[in-house]
């Protein structure tokens, strides 16, 4: 799995992956807390519209 792409994050969040993490859907978001609660609700819409096209598939 990839990082999700930088448009799916908004205000001042920084979306990284940890280099030592083998796990590659895992990631960590910094910032301020509204700012990361608004990227995480649109990673998991995002998330939820890639689910209904597969499924639809």
């Amino acid at each position: 799995m990839s990082l999700p792409p930088s448009s799916a994050c908004h205000g001042n969040v920084r979306l990284m992956r940890r280099p030592k993490d083998t796990d590659r859907a895992r990631f960590a978001l910094s910032g301020k807390l509204a700012d990361v609660c608004a990227a995480l609700e649109a990673l998991a819409a995002q998330e939820a519209r890639h689910r209904l096209r597969c499924a639809a598939n």
